[in-house]
């Protein structure tokens, strides 16, 4: 019985590589036509370029265009990095902090500690209607 069930997972593993092999090659072959495609079209904007505007060269307007297209691209790569790091570190910081909050509440009168949940509450709730979650 234990071998059958191992077979059985065998083959749709084998079967879930071949569509994942399958399926990477159908999109590498859509990235490489979409590139292909970005490039004639480079090609082709140079030629207009110099054709309507002879005055300017137009191969450094087109690397001037994607230079300023690649610092937005990689000033964007750094506040998203930035922003989850930003994100973990608080986490782990109320993670560690938790449990230090659970025992001085158990010290605290009641009245205090059900003022402080609520307090803590209006806060989070707070935050998500101006962020307009």
């Amino acid at each position: 019985m234990w071998q059958s069930l191992l077979l059985l997972a065998a083959s749709e593993a084998s079967g879930l590589v071949r569509r994942t092999v399958r399926a990477a090659l159908c999109y590498g072959v859509a990235i490489m036509s979409v590139l292909f495609g970005v490039g004639f079209a480079l090609v082709a904007l140079r030629n207009w370029l110099a054709l309507a505007y002879p005055d300017i060269n137009a191969d450094l307007l087109i690397a001037a265009a994607m230079a300023v297209i690649a610092g937005m691209a990689y000033a964007g790569g750094v506040a998203l990095q930035h922003y989850r790091q930003r994100r973990e570190t608080l986490r782990a910081a109320s993670l560690i902090a938790a449990p230090v909050i659970a025992g001085a509440v158990r010290k605290m009168p009641l009245a205090s500690a059900a003022l402080i949940l609520v307090a803590a509450v209006g806060l989070f709730a707070g935050r998500a209607i101006a962020n307009g979650k």
